[in-house]
């Protein structure tokens, strides 16, 4: 739900530190892999190497919290995106100076711990969109938002858990379920790392979207945006890959998405390349 208050979640408003706003959103690459049954090692190997990317894009649009006065943001963060002709499947890369994950039931709070999120629209179903949201132990929110200017809270509502436990595969470099408090890392620990496979036939349950023969089309696009945040860190923050065109930021803002287009077959010499960034910049014109 990051921040409920400001940036899709949070605890305050939030001033947007970004660059340019970037055009043509992005190409998601389709890569050969069995997304019901396939092991997440057989597709991190496959990520690593053999699945091609026609472009890449890093961009850093971050908001700051007027919560506090410090400002201690993720140092990196990144995801690749591919889809299997019947999943999409996100794998994120988070270095951050603290980490937090407290929150361990499907449908709680994760936009409080350290947590990566996306969102979906489709013009097919223009009316509604979705929000992916997940913390470093696999705890998961996922719902269905209102496309409409004066959207709330209230016109959100949480997917049936049975949808969630049935069709979503999450894998994380954390143990899964198992919580902790805000703890520091330094630069010497690794990343975290998540990966999620949403198969399309989620979608299609809770709301009639796409069939995998609509997304082998090619140039079939939806759009969405994806975002990193931490209400509930000692010191909060924002980050998103699209800008979010609003006075007071908002992660569920579908006008703010931008074009994801699935790529209907692999092109057949690159190495995958199709990473998203937000790197935090120089300097910070945030009040």
């Amino acid at each position: 739900m990051c921040c409920r208050m400001s940036v899709g979640g949070g605890s305050g408003t939030g001033t947007p530190t970004s660059q340019s706003p970037p055009t043509g959103g992005i190409v998601i690459p389709k890569i050969d892999f069995d997304d019901v049954k396939g092991e997440f090692s057989v597709l991190h190997e496959r990520l690593n190497g053999i699945s091609p990317s026609p472009q890449q894009h890093v961009l850093t649009h971050y908001y700051e919290s007027k919560s506090t006065s410090v400002k201690v943001r993720p140092e990196r963060v990144a995801v690749e995106v591919v889809h299997t002709g019947t999943a999409l499947i996100m794998r994120w890369t988070v270095n951050e100076p603290f980490v937090r994950a407290v929150n361990t039931e499907y449908d709680s709070p994760v936009w409080q711990d350290s947590c990566v999120e996306c969102f979906l629209w489709s013009s097919n179903h223009p009316d509604v969109y979705f929000n992916f949201e997940m913390n470093p132990i696999g705890a998961v929110l996922v719902q269905v938002g209102s496309n409409k200017s004066d959207a709330v809270v209230s016109q959100r509502k949480s997917l049936p858990a049975h949808l969630i436990t049935q069709h979503l595969r999450i894998h994380t470099s954390f143990p899964t379920g198992k919580p902790f408090q805000e703890t520091a890392t330094s630069s010497a620990d690794k990343p975290w790392t998540l990966t999620a496979i949403i198969p399309f036939k989620l979608f299609a349950s809770a709301s009639g979207w796409h069939s995998h023969a609509e997304l082998d089309e090619p140039g079939f696009t939806v759009r969405g945006n994806f975002y990193k945040c931490g209400d509930g860190l000692t010191t909060p923050h924002y980050v998103s890959l699209f800008p979010i065109v609003t006075d007071r930021p908002n992660f569920h803002r579908p006008d703010s998405f931008q074009p994801l287009v699935f790529a209907s077959s692999p092109p057949k010499s690159q190495p995958i390349t199709n990473t998203i960034t937000a790197t935090a910049p120089v300097t910070s014109h945030a009040k």
